[in-house]
């Protein structure tokens, strides 16, 4: 993978050794995958929405500007982790 490019994928896809650094941001761990099985660097569970902002969007795709919103919030309020997450992904730190 490029550096400076971002790549989504779902839990539950297999990870493929051209993946690069692997992040996982859910608050939930994903039921029926091993920690091993996930190859990952880490799992950024502070970061992502919140379990009363996820319940409330639930996928309800005319609530996504606003969810957006709520989210960007809450990601503003994690300052500290989003910036120990940008020095991993830059290669200047192994672990969050």
């Amino acid at each position: 993978m490029a550096r400076g490019k971002l790549l989504a994928k779902r839990a539950y896809d297999p990870p493929h050794k051209d993946d690069g650094l692997r992040i996982l941001v859910d608050r939930l761990w994903p039921r029926g995958i091993s920690k091993d099985a996930m190859k990952l660097a880490v799992w950024a569970k502070e970061i992502a929405p919140s379990n009363e902002l996820r319940k409330w969007y639930h996928r309800d795709l005319e609530q996504f500007p606003e969810f957006r919103n709520r989210y960007r919030a809450q990601l503003a309020l994690q300052g500290e982790k989003l910036g120990e997450l940008r020095m991993l992904i830059n290669g200047k730190r192994r672990h969050c």
